[in-house]
């Protein structure tokens, strides 16, 4: 199958418009515009013709559709040994499908028919070459991994698509050593079988037979142990039944008993002794210890009597001392006080010489603010005149300089009409007639009405007459000359001395001087002001008014330093009459707390002594009466220690009761217990006996076996149908070589124009390059660049695209924006790797590198786009 037009109408970007692809050629066809033209909308509308049904509404068929809705329709023209046709699908709007025969116009099959026709076309039993042969827009990789059931169950499909191609490829040589197909069937058989009973790991799996019987057997097996557990409590409840009845017997015998009872009673008749015995030795115990108590009393009398007497004593002591220490106090307290006052008066004395210097050398310093500011004030004054002085002249001279209209300019220009002037006037005198009189006598002659100097030449350049007293006149004709230049030339002199405001060129050169004296007076008076009046002659004006006020009470200051050491000198001696108040201070209060604290211990000694009274009574009555406590004590200790020394043991007899109690107590309830262990016994062997659980764990027991054996054969079946696979699959790995040479031989030719001295590396499992074997050294394809994992790639579809030509199944190679990580030594070289399969082989090329697959060749697809409503 060839691929020829392409017609597409209302798909995705081409909303409303028709786009027709024609000029496919038979070998390398190249499609190329920039980005966002709508190359992959073409690749995805291509795929979708032969792998959507028309009817499909999948997502894929959705994303065809253009924001504006509509139904999209694709129709293409291909090529077969039968003839060509077009294939026409329309989706989601008015579904269709439909095959044309494009000599006749005959319609070949429709909708279903027309997707079966389809399907034939290009190989039902490989799925298509999507993912095999066609190349969508950065999907470049041979196999793409996904974590998804649907991407799983793809990724399996495109392997076997690719095993199917291998076999029916390799032949009946590869089919006679490895089974080929025949073994790819009984691995099928082998996977179905291994399927059902176990999984993935070879155990049991949930449902299937194998585990079903594992069930069951584990099942019957628990059963049997629960029943073995009751056979063996019925035994054992036998045993515990014989035992209890043997020890009932022994509990019950009368001798037992009577040596029971035996020894319960003289128990109790030591314990009775022993406690009365306790009884008079704890009276003896008491009556020692009222004696003690009596003597304890006495003592403390006596010792009491003799307390109060020292302590009358020892307060009329403590009573004259305080006397004597308050007197100490108030001569102290006299004294410091003495001492406060007199540092006081000396502190008062040198605070007060203080502030008569601090006061005098705070007018010492205003009186130098106030001369400060009278100098200053006077300084300022001075330049506040020249200011205004400045000022005044800078006035003058702008205002005089206001009236000057002659300039730099003016007067060069009033110097050149004065040269052109004079030029024209020698000019004139040249041509004219010069007359010089001499004069004899007094007579002189004269000339438009001005009298002529003798021996002055007068030049006359136009017809003039001359007056000769006592002559007559003289007519003088001079040549003629109609020169104007000379008067052009005054009425210039004339107008640039107007300019300048001057009657002649000098009256001009003394005004340009005299302005360029008023410009030098007026920068003169403008530095004048910026050095004294820096920021107006307003700034100070007002620096002067507010010194005015501290000048005004300017006086004489005095002598500052000598006022400034004297005041220093008198903070020190203030700062020491200072400490030595604060001493003094000090001193006096320690001696008025100390007086407080006489005074208080005075008061109190007189208190001690009020409440110190003699005690009453004979001392040595006291004395007496101690001695008789003491005899008392010694007579009631002897007793006490008389009863301790013949004491039974209370705690023995104690324990020896409580033994023979305890006795008694444990065998009444061994008794009541073994004959309530008895009856439980008794009701649970009847029980157990009635259901017949020895019967039941028999039959349970051979039922149990027959499952376990069931479960055992399932299990071989597991092991002969895993060895079988593994077995198989063996020797399908063995003969690999083989195998893959189809793929070898279709791709080494092409992969030996990229790559020098390499070769590839298959997988079994995937049926795929692995990895890129150069010099010996195998490189795994994962670890390789993404250009050359990209280059492996598209040599290894040209290889199953060349397989699927020799299997009589030809389809076209479309790769949409391939090579994008190629350089460009490798990039040229796969262009002749394109160049060599398109020899038999139809190759679509989708680009939007222009400049880099202009080097590729080929025929060029034209594209034409137009409205719907253009479209015949």
């Amino acid at each position: 199958m060839k691929l020829r037009a392409v017609r597409l109408e209302n798909v995705r970007r081409f909303a409303g418009k028709t786009v027709e692809i024609s000029d496919i050629g038979d070998g390398i066809t190249v499609l190329s515009a920039p980005n966002e033209f709508g190359k992959s909308t073409i690749f995805d509308a291509l795929h979708a013709v032969f792998f959507e049904k028309f009817s499909g509404k999948s997502q894929s068929i959705k994303d065809l559709q253009p924001h504006s809705g509509g139904a999209p329709n694709v129709r293409v023209e291909i090529e077969t040994p039968k003839g060509r046709f077009w294939i026409e699908k329309q989706w989601l709007s008015r579904p269709a499908a439909r095959v044309t025969d494009c000599a006749s116009g005959r319609l070949i099959a429709s909708e279903d028919e027309a997707e079966a026709w389809i399907a034939q076309i290009v190989g039902a039993d490989l799925r298509g070459p999507t993912g095999l042969l066609w190349v969508r827009q950065g999907d470049v990789w041979l196999d793409p991994e996904g974590a998804t059931a649907r991407e799983k169950s793809e990724r399996e499909d495109r392997r076997r698509v690719r095993q199917n191609l291998l076999n029916s490829v390799v032949g009946r040589e590869i089919d006679m050593m490895t089974g080929g197909r025949r073994m790819d069937q009984v691995l099928h058989r082998v996977g179905e079988k291994l399927d059902l009973l176990a999984t993935k790991r070879g155990k049991p799996k949930a449902g299937g037979a194998w585990a079903v019987a594992v069930d069951a057997a584990a099942a019957l097996e628990e059963e049997a142990t629960g029943l073995r557990i009751a056979v063996s409590d019925l035994r054992q409840s036998l045993v515990d039944r014989h035992l209890a009845e043997r020890r009932l017997a022994e509990l019950d015998d009368p001798d037992v008993i009577a040596q029971q009872a035996e020894l319960l009673a003289r128990a109790e008749e030591a314990h009775a002794a022993a406690v009365a015995h306790q009884v008079r030795a704890d009276q003896a115990r008491q009556a020692n210890q009222v004696a003690e108590l009596s003597l304890r009393d006495v003592q403390r009398q006596l010792s009491d009597f003799d307390a109060r007497t020292e302590a009358a004593k020892a307060a009329v002591a403590a009573h004259s001392d305080a006397n004597r220490e308050l007197a100490i106090a108030r001569e102290h307290m006299t004294q410091h006080q003495a001492a406060e006052t007199r540092a006081t008066s000396k502190r008062d004395e040198a605070d007060g010489k203080a502030k008569h210097l601090r006061t005098a050398l705070d007018k010492a310093r205003i009186a130098a603010t106030a001369q400060a500011a009278a100098e200053r004030l006077a300084a300022l004054r001075a330049q506040l005149t020249s200011a205004e002085t400045a000022r005044r002249q800078l006035e003058e001279a702008e205002a005089a300089l206001a009236n000057v209209r002659i300039t730099p300019e003016s007067l060069r220009a009033a110097e050149q009409a004065h040269a052109d002037a004079l030029s024209a006037r020698k000019l004139a005198e040249a041509q004219g007639v010069r007359v010089t009189l001499q004069y004899e006598g007094d007579a002189r002659a004269s000339f438009e009405g001005a009298e002529i100097e003798p021996d002055q030449p007068v030049v006359l350049r136009e017809p003039s007459v001359l007056k000769l007293p006592g002559i007559g006149k003289m007519m003088l004709e001079p040549p003629a000359n109609s020169d104007t230049s000379i008067d052009d030339a005054e009425r210039a002199l004339r107008s640039a001395l107007q300019n300048c405001a001057a009657a002649s060129i000098e009256d001009a050169r003394v005004a340009l001087q005299a302005r360029d004296d008023l410009r030098a007076r007026c920068n003169r008076a403008k530095d004048v002001l910026a050095n004294v009046a820096p920021k107006g002659i307003a700034d100070l004006q007002a620096a002067c008014a507010a010194l005015e006020a501290d000048a005004a009470s300017a006086g004489e200051p005095g002598d500052i330093a000598d006022l400034t050491a004297q005041l220093r000198r008198a903070d020190a001696a203030l700062a020491e009459c200072d400490g030595a108040l604060a001493a003094a201070v000090s001193l006096a209060r320690q001696a008025q707390a100390d007086l407080a604290r006489a005074e208080a211990n005075v008061a109190s000694a007189e208190n001690a002594v009020a409440a110190a009274v003699l005690p009453d009574g004979d001392r040595d009555a006291l004395a007496r009466g101690v001695d008789t406590a003491e005899a008392q004590v010694r007579e009631t200790r002897e007793a006490v220690d008389s009863l301790k020394a013949q004491a039974p043991d209370v705690g023995a007899a104690e324990a020896a009761l409580q033994r023979a109690r305890s006795v008694q107590d444990r065998t009444e309830k061994e008794r009541n217990a073994t004959v309530k262990a008895l009856a439980e016994l008794n009701g649970e062997i009847s029980a157990r006996a009635s259901r017949g659980v020895e019967e039941a764990l028999a039959d349970v027991a051979g039922r149990a076996k027959a499952a376990a054996a069931r479960a055992a054969r399932f299990e071989g079946e597991v092991a002969a149908l895993t060895l079988l696979r593994d077995t198989l699959l063996a020797a399908r790995s063995t003969a690999r070589d083989a195998y893959f040479e189809p793929v070898r031989r279709t791709l080494m030719p092409l992969l030996a124009m990229v790559y020098d001295q390499a070769e590839l590396v298959m997988d079994d499992a995937t049926l795929l390059p692995s990895g890129l074997r150069r010099g010996g050294q195998d490189e795994r394809l994962d670890i390789l660049s993404g250009g050359t994992r990209e280059q492996i790639a598209i040599l290894t579809r040209l290889a199953f695209a060349a397989l699927l030509n020799e299997a009589g199944q030809p389809v076209p190679v479309i790769l949409d924006d391939a090579l994008v990580h190629s350089d460009d030594d490798r990039i040229a070289a796969m262009f002749n790797a394109l160049h060599r399969s398109a020899s038999a082989q139809q190759i679509i090329v989708l680009t939007c590198r222009q400049r880099a697959f202009r080097d590729l060749g080929g025929a060029e697809a034209q594209v034409r786009i137009s409205d719907q409503r253009d479209v015949p």
